[in-house]
């Protein structure tokens, strides 16, 4: 993965906003997961937290 240390960072990160209840979860989710050449659309940002919830990786 090309940007592998940086989507493991916005990951950690997703979990905190998804834990503590924050708004806007897709939107900022697409902008933590975009980079200089790598566009992530809200779409793709509702699958990341799905994934990220689903997947256990978010757990407390």
């Amino acid at each position: 993965m090309k940007y592998e240390d940086k989507a493991i960072d916005a990951a950690r990160n997703r979990c905190g906003a998804i834990n503590g209840g924050a708004q806007r979860l897709d939107y900022f989710a697409a902008q933590r997961f975009t980079y200089k050449d790598v566009t992530t659309s809200k779409a793709q940002g509702n699958q990341i937290n799905k994934a990220l919830r689903e997947g256990g990786f978010c757990e407390a």
